[in-house]
């Protein structure tokens, strides 16, 4: 029962390193608000479109989780061998997987919570839990595959091969929607110039 406490303090520091990772910053918060922002809704929405929608999404965010996951899982998987630490390897990579699910289950939800706000009118019928579930098992793909990427590989090769993928995925993705992908494209270039000019001033003319 001792190493209990070890235990949760470990997982509050991982879920710590998580949150202010120069990768999490970098990646999660943009790539929350341009899913969101290029998220598509149908006049009446239902809660089929929903989940249609933020799975596509939660593709993204279980993607960005990978890459944000990859760096400390290959630091206990490479560096603390030999080490007499109060915890298993095991058990520390479980309290990362502890961690990183919860980050990406924060991040699911957010999705959700977006959709669910961004819409004119309600979204029509009522939630399946097993399918609410599967989204979020979707996304905790991205951390636990990063986790035994790092302990098989021990290199940063499955995410330079994530990195070489994603691209290829979007643009097969953009040029295969034809005009819902321009839609997107607008949508995104509209965020681009947004965060390069929020207050955007016009000379008289």
């Amino acid at each position: 029962m001792s190493g209990v406490p070890t235990f949760w303090a470990l997982t509050r520091f991982n879920l710590r390193h998580l949150l202010v990772s120069p990768v999490f910053l970098a990646l999660v918060p943009a790539t929350l608000v341009g899913l969101a922002y290029s998220a598509y809704q149908p006049a009446l929405p239902t809660w089929s479109d929903l989940m249609d929608q933020v799975r596509l999404q939660t593709l993204g965010v279980a993607a960005v989780m990978f890459a944000v996951t990859t760096f400390p899982a290959l630091r206990e998987a490479r560096h603390t061998e030999g080490f007499a630490l109060p915890l298993s390897a095991r058990t520390r990579l479980l309290s990362l997987a502890l961690a990183s699910v919860l980050v990406t289950s924060v991040c699911v939800g957010v999705l959700i919570v977006l959709y669910l706000l961004s819409g004119s009118q309600p979204t029509a019928g009522t939630a399946a839990p097993p399918a609410v579930l599967a989204l979020f098992l979707l996304g905790w793909c991205g951390p636990l595959g990063a986790l035994a990427c790092a302990v098989w590989t021990r290199s940063y090769t499955p995410l330079v091969v994530l990195l070489l993928l994603v691209p290829a995925y979007l643009l097969y993705t953009v040029t295969s929607m034809g005009t819902r992908a321009e839609e997107i494209l607008q949508r995104l270039n509209g965020v681009a110039r947004w965060v390069l000019d929020p207050c955007p001033s016009t000379s008289p003319r």
